[in-house]
Parts: structure tokens; C-alpha cells; sequence
């Protein structure tokens, strides 16, 4: 480790709080098709980093309390593991914790197989959170495809990036990286094990259902987060078993309009969430409560406070923001644009899993592909068991299969 780089910024702060109680990461997983080795996954993320200088740096507390972004010299860990159900992987990924200040905010793991992969990004939520997640993505697959098609020239490093000499894994640095294949076996040594664990369950959706959901949301008149959002509240009342229950809910608000000027390096948090609390009755019709959740997402997005964070260093206002424990959060990836001369590497899905922190209990994540929903629902153990889990994500699948097979608009 060495040198010293910003402080980090009041939504940073808080999450690097969080992080020091559980870890709190999460990561993109891409299944692609095509001829890998290591040269290219390695070249890939030295030009991944020159891109996105961040992702090279570790977090240290300061004497004040305050943490900074500093240097490390450790260099970018690439996992290299038979190829196997991404869940298990990914499992691993979200609960163990970056060893701050001395790993870098970023590690790759690539299960291999002969001509089928998959492809899993893991960030530190303190930098970085799904939306900028999806550029580091967009960047990493774009590299894949190029060296694919055997181009040698990779992205640049962004203008106003730190210079190459400051940076802390520098390409020369990675080019000698060596494989750390490890295993499936999770420390109990580790922080949060044993205390506080993000479980995943995931659902890859078809594109004919894909697209039912979409049209009967627009049919229900509501956002296809509103109707997620209510049948997986309803899931989980119905699981809690004693009918009316009062649940809160997590939602995304984007900030990027409104944090232009602090966005560092195309990496950063862009997206608050917004705290609804809810009475749910499981047996109603989902459509009334997803045409809520979706107008209180609308004018809560256009709300100034407590949506508007403060980047200076005071955390009052974020407070207002992750204060409230969540019942449930839901966080919308949205549809992935990948670079239109993608060509030669073919990337059948993409996945999106958070991990669950003290400020909430659940997560429902989806992200869209190529016409299709890929749906995960993250959980915290011990606050869900995970046969209760595993309950609470067939019902809220069952519930959306129901109601867009039925397109009840009530």
C-alpha cells in the first residue's frame, strides 16, 4: 500500500460503514460462448483498470475516522475454476470481504469451460454500484470480443484519470499475475461468516416471458419495477402467515442528473433509495399495489429531499436516505446495452446479485439481455432462513407467473 488518494464521499462512507459490519459487494456475472485463455482474460483486465483507474485502489481508515481511496500493490485477483452453477460462485463472492486497505475494489473469477463460460465481476459497493457496475461490464465484454477478433489495441485510460506511474495496478504489474485457483471452501475466520450471509436464488426468464411481463405491466398501468416490487411484497407476506403485515420496501432513485459533477471516473453511486412502507394483504390482486409502489417511485424520484445526498462529506442527509431498515429492496438493473460490434463473443445471459447488508434483508435483483429477464433474489441469513428463502422466491414467481398469464387489471 502506499500513497493517499480522496476521501471518500458521504454515500461512500456509509456504505463503507456497512461494509465493515458485513461485507457489502456486489457483482455481474456475463455466460458467454467462444475460445477463452488466460492471456486474454488478463490483458483484458489490465485494460479494464486502465479504463477505470478506481478498481485498482483499496480503502483505508484514516486517523479521523474518515476512510480515502489509497494505493495497493497487490495485484488484481483472477479466479480461475471449472465451470459450475454460477450461484455457488457467486455466493462465495458477495460474502467474502475485500482485505482492505491491501486488495484492490475489484476481482475477476472466470469459470472455464471449453467453449462455454461464465464471466463474474465482483466491485466494492463503497465505489461503485450497478450502474456504473454495468460500464465497467460493458468495457470488460467489449475487451473480451476484441481480443476474440484479435485486435491488440485496447479502450484508453479515461483523460483525467490518475497518471499510469500513480496508479496502483499498472499493466506491467498484471502481465506477471499469477492464477490463484482456489476452492469453494468459505473461511469462518472471515468477517460476517457465521453472523450475517447473502443467500441467491436465481430465475432466468424466456423471452416470450420476458416479454408477457412487460406488456402487462403496461397493461395494469404500471412500471415493470412496480409490478416486481408487488408480488414479490405480497410473497413475502404470504410466507410471514398472518395475513395483513406491514412491509417496507427499498427502491432505486437515479442521481446521476443531479451528481454530474461528482462523478468520478465514470464510477461512483448514482443510484439512493427511497424508503416506502406498505400494508400488504397477500390474498388481494398484485395490480393495485404495483400502480402504488410505481406512483410513489415517480414522486419520490422528483423529490429534492432526502434524495439528494450530500458528496461533501456530511452524511445527515444519506442518512435520511439507508436509515430505515428494508423489509425488502428491489434494485432494477435494467436493460444491458452491450457495444453493437460485439460480434464474435456471444453473451447468452447476464446475472446481477447484491449483497444483503445491516440495511436490509432482502433484494430482489433483475437485469435484461437480449429480450430476456434474468431475477434473483438475495437474502440474509440468519434474518431468512434458507428454506424460507427458497419459499419466498418460488411464491414470487408463481405470483408473477399468475398475474401475466391472467392480466387481471383490477
Amino acid at each position: 500500500m502506499s500513497g493517499s488518494g480522496r476521501f471518500l464521499g458521504g454515500a461512500e462512507q456509509l456504505m463503507w460503514m456497512a461494509d465493515r459490519i458485513s461485507p457489502l459487494n456486489f457483482l455481474l456475472c456475463a455466460a458467454v460462448d467462444g475460445p477463452l485463455n488466460f492471456d486474454a482474460i488478463r490483458a483484458v483486465v489490465n485494460a479494464t483498470v486502465d479504463r477505470y483507474p478506481a478498481l485498482g485502489l483499496s480503502i483505508e481508515s484514516s486517523a479521523s475516522g474518515k476512510a480515502r481511496l489509497v494505493q495497493t500493490t497487490r495485484p488484481i485477483t483472477i479466479d480461475v475454476l471449472g465451470a459450475d452453477n454460477w450461484v455457488t460462485h457467486a455466493t462465495q463472492e458477495i460474502n467474502r470481504p475485500f482485505e482492505c486497505p491491501h486488495e484492490p475494489l475489484f476481482r475477476v473469477r472466470w469459470l472455464r469451460a471449453q467453449s462455454s463460460h461464465q464471466l463474474m465481476l465482483t466491485m466494492h459497493h463503497s465505489i461503485a454500484d450497478g450502474r456504473a457496475g454495468l460500464a465497467v461490464l460493458n468495457t470488460f465484454l467489449s475487451q473480451v470480443n476484441a481480443h476474440m477478433e484479435g485486435k491488440d489495441q485496447f479502450v484508453d485510460a479515461i483523460e483525467h484519470g490518475p497518471p499510469i506511474e500513480e496508479r496502483a495496478i499498472s499493466s506491467q504489474t498484471n502481465k506477471n499475475h499469477p492464477v490463484a485457483a482456489r476452492g469453494l471452501r468459505f473461511n469462518d475466520a472471515e468477517r460476517g461468516a457465521g453472523t450475517r450471509r447473502t443467500l441467491i436464488f436465481s430465475q432466468s426468464l424466456s423471452t416470450e416471458q420476458t416479454l408477457k411481463i412487460k406488456t402487462t405491466a403496461r397493461q395494469l398501468g404500471c412500471t415493470v419495477h412496480g409490478l416486481l416490487s408487488a408480488t414479490h411484497l405480497q410473497a413475502v407476506a404470504e410466507e410471514h402467515g398472518s395475513g395483513v403485515c406491514t412491509l417496507s420496501l427499498s427502491s432505486p432513485i437515479d442521481l446521476r442528473s443531479r451528481i454530474a459533477d461528482f462523478i468520478d471516473e465514470e464510477l461512483g453511486l448514482f443510484v439512493a433509495n427511497s424508503k416506502l412502507v406498505y400494508r400488504v394483504d397477500p390474498t388481494e390482486s398484485p395490480a393495485g399495489l404495483a400502480r402504488r409502489i410505481s406512483g410513489d417511485i415517480k414522486r419520490a424520484s422528483q423529490s429534492n429531499t432526502p434524495l439528494a445526498p450530500d458528496f461533501d462529506g456530511r452524511l445527515a442527509s444519506v442518512k435520511k436516505i439507508y436509515e430505515a431498515r428494508a423489509s425488502t429492496a428491489i434494485s432494477n438493473l435494467g436493460v444491458i446495452r452491450l457495444d453493437d460490434d460485439m460480434k464474435t463473443l456471444g453473451v447468452r445471459e447476464i446475472h446481477f446479485a447484491v449483497a444483503c447488508s445491516t440495511m436490509g434483508d432482502q433484494i430482489v435483483t433483475t437485469a435484461y439481455h437480449g429480450g430476456r429477464m434474468t431475477w434473483c433474489l438475495c437474502a440474509a441469513q440468519p434474518s431468512i432462513s434458507p428454506e424460507r428463502a427458497q419459499r419466498v422466491a418460488q411464491r414470487s414467481m408463481d405470483k408473477l407467473f399468475e398475474v401475466t398469464e391472467h392480466r387481471t387489471v383490477v
